[in-house]
């Protein structure tokens, strides 16, 4: 696949101290007072069968509804409104944990039916999996089963307070003061006592997807690998959790396979042998996460003084003013041959180095719209002004092409390096070449059929041709000769602004007009198998202004209103409030990483998309009918 982008060939980066780039900006939505969570000490979160959520907080619970809160307290039968913990039964309704016992939701209240055989004492964890609800309790640990009522679980012999609990299919795994305890479920309890632990009381347990059990105390962090006999002390460098300490939810398995741990900076994942803290320099509106929960559309939840979602399903990260990026307009990114990755901005030529950005000597005050790296080393940059500049490896800086000076409007908006080794350089007032790709005059290029002031927007070599795209058709050259096509070949109009290689021979181009995408085959010169995808079809507008492919062969295609992606499941959508940098996206701005990431310009910024961790839009929402009542 040939990337549409900026640079000659595609580049294999080698992340190092100086290429690799820091994380950037995440994008929360939060709600408070105003949006009618009426109590900003939020202690637990769940998701009902139905797929509301509900909130546990120091006055009752609320139920967010994806458009409202619904307040639930006394008044609607809940035993006390310090909510300790909620969580969701086997039926799919949700269940609250107090000092003062289970109180179950039967479909219009509150009722502490559903805890028949319960003592009336503290709940303080409560989790489901194959059909039984199990509860943690100040007098140890209750389960109930398919037959209805609570009972003291199967072999459970203390009478400790029970404040981390987990359950999956693969069992049961609970914190008795200092101990860990797991079981199948068939009252046989495995103490974990031998592997390591420090002896102070556990807050918290989960199993990750690679079966590793973390497990959490106020002062440690320890990590259990399958079929392991000691516990990894992975405490250093974890920020402390004091404002998590009796909190049910301090730990979740995020939506991309890692560990979420709240703390009081903010919200913190392992990455290799570190801890990274996202806080509020990441963009986390709140100092501290005390509660965590992600919700079947991979969406994040933190709870701490008010509720926010982290959007974008942990997939988006941006780089703009706020974080060093030296201009608010990304239009092209590419990766140099050392890994180096590089951003052309309304300011200058910004690259990455020591997790910095900063802006290329002799490129300042220039809009770079397109650059590229010849093989002699160097780059070649072009935008506005209208000359090509040429800053040489030692940083000398040469203006090439006096004849493109020309208003501030002409400006250059494409180049490429061609098969034969050629520059070309695509303005608004015609096409270019400049011969071996080294500093000299610039050629006119002529092409018959289209006028020589034309507009060219896009140049992209693949399958050994250039190909290029005009206000009056699609140019491609074939071994020295030009060929153009337009609407007699079956194109939607001739005026066409943007192409990129798909795979295989297939091609995709956009248009001047705003009137979708059309894709199609060529092998040789003949054009065949169109199709067109429209608003119609599900795109956001028809106003096209980048179009690429990842490794999945899925077509992104960045727009005025966001980002949309076509997948086999239909068009997803990306906008600003998922976490993209900018809704008006930028020509030309894509690049397809080496790891399968994909970074997107707009006026704002730039994003970086982790499209190798997407699996495509949710699908549709199943109807339900009203869970049944307990």
């Amino acid at each position: 696949m040939t990337t549409l982008g900026v640079v000659g060939a595609p580049v294999v980066a080698t992340a190092d101290r100086r290429t690799e780039v820091p994380h950037g900006l995440l994008r929360f939505r939060s709600f408070g007072s105003a949006q009618g969570l009426h109590n900003l000490v939020v202690l637990s979160i769940t998701q009902d069968a139905s797929g509301s959520l509900w909130i546990g907080t120091d006055d009752g619970v609320s139920r967010y509804d994806n458009e409202r809160f619904t307040h639930f307290g006394a008044a609607e039968g809940l035993p006390s409104t310090l909510t300790q913990v909620v969580g969701v039964a086997p039926d799919g309704n949700v269940c609250v944990g107090s000092k003062a016992g289970l109180a179950c939701w039967d479909g219009k209240q509150f009722s502490r039916e559903a805890g028949a055989g319960l003592p009336p004492i503290a709940v303080y964890s409560i989790a489901a999996a194959a059909g039984r609800l199990w509860v943690g309790t100040a007098a140890g640990l209750y389960v109930r089963g398919d037959r209805g009522g609570f009972q003291p679980a199967p072999g459970w012999t203390a009478a400790n307070p029970v404040h981390a609990l987990w359950a999956d299919p693969r069992g049961v795994i609970a914190g008795d003061n200092g101990r860990v305890l797991t079981s199948t479920g068939d009252g046989t309890w495995r103490d974990l006592s031998e592997i390591g632990l420090a002896g102070d009381r556990i807050d918290g347990v989960l199993r990750a997807s690679t079966g590793a059990v973390w497990i959490r105390s106020a002062f440690h962090m320890w990590r259990l690998p399958a079929g392991a006999t000691r516990a990894e002390d992975l405490t250093e460098g974890l920020p402390s959790g004091y404002d998590n300490v009796g909190t049910a939810g301090s730990m979740a398995n995020g939506p991309n396979g890692e560990i979420l741990v709240g703390s009081d900076v903010g919200v913190v994942t392992r990455e290799g042998e570190h801890w990274r803290v996202i806080g509020r320099s990441a963009g986390l509106p709140s100092l501290g996460a005390r509660t965590l929960f992600v919700d079947r559309d991979g969406s994040t939840w933190v709870g701490s003084v008010g509720l926010h979602q982290e959007r974008g399903g942990g997939l988006l990260e941006r780089y703009d003013l706020d974080n060093g990026l030296p201009g608010d307009v990304a239009w092209s990114v590419a990766r140099d041959r050392e890994g180096t990755l590089w951003v052309g901005t309304n300011r200058c030529l910004a690259r990455m180095l020591d997790g910095t950005w900063a802006c290329l000597p002799g490129s300042e005050k220039r809009i770079v719209r397109s650059f590229v790296f010849p093989p002699q080393g160097g780059v070649f940059l072009g935008g506005a002004p209208s000359d090509l500049l040429y800053i040489d490896p030692e940083g000398h800086v040469v203006s090439l092409g006096n004849e493109l000076h020309r208003p501030a409007d002409h400006a250059i908006l494409a180049l490429r390096i061609g098969p034969e080794g050629d520059l070309w350089v695509a303005t608004k007032v015609g096409l270019y070449r400049l011969p071996g790709a080294v500093p000299g005059p610039l050629e006119h290029v002529t092409i018959a059929g289209i006028p020589d002031t034309t507009r060219y927007n896009t140049l992209i070599v693949a399958e050994g041709r250039l190909w290029a795209s005009a206000s009056d058709g699609l140019a491609v050259n074939d071994r020295g000769r030009w060929h153009v096509f337009g609407t007699t070949a079956g194109f939607l109009s001739s005026g066409i602004r943007y192409i990129v290689h798909s795979h295989d021979h297939e091609y995709c181009v956009a248009y001047n007009e705003a009137i979708g995408v059309t894709c199609f085959e060529a092998e040789g010169l003949t054009i065949s198998k169109l199709r067109h995808i429209r608003v119609a079809d599900g795109m956001i507008t028809g106003s096209v202004y980048f179009l690429g492919v990842d490794r999945q062969r899925r077509l992104w295609i960045g727009t005025g209103d966001g980002v949309d992606v076509v997948t086999p499941r239909g068009i997803d959508h990306f906008g600003e409030s998922d976490g993209i940098a900018g809704n008006d996206s930028t020509a030309n701005a894509f690049l397809e990483d080496s790891d399968g990431s994909l970074w997107l310009g707009s006026t704002g910024g730039i994003t970086h998309l982790r499209a190798e961790r997407y699996a495509g839009p949710p699908p549709p929402p199943r109807v339900r009918s009203r869970p049944r009542t307990i």
